[in-house]
């Protein structure tokens, strides 16, 4: 099912069962528009809102170690994670 189905669907009544889910971050390559739209469009049908797109990082182009030091980083700090890290 893609995501211009979901837009034709009947509502979700189910819905009520999500209500109070903590933040969502989930990782999408930017190249990858498609799984983006899918995503977008499940978090739209299920009425969720409180979640974060974090750009993901395609480590077949060169060496990555930087990019996730730093992406790691980024989700201590969007976690509020209060940890030690040697970096």
């Amino acid at each position: 099912m893609d995501g211009h189905e979901f837009s034709k669907m009947d509502k979700n009544k189910s819905v009520h069962k999500l209500k109070g889910l903590p933040p969502i971050y989930w990782l999408n390559l930017d190249a990858d528009e498609d799984r983006r739209f899918y995503m977008e469009e499940q978090f739209k049908y299920w009425e969720i809102e409180n979640h974060t797109r974090i750009a993901g990082y395609d480590a077949r182009e060169d060496d990555p170690s930087e990019h996730l030091r730093v992406k790691f980083l980024i989700m201590l700090v969007l976690l509020n994670w209060d940890v030690v890290c040697p970096i």
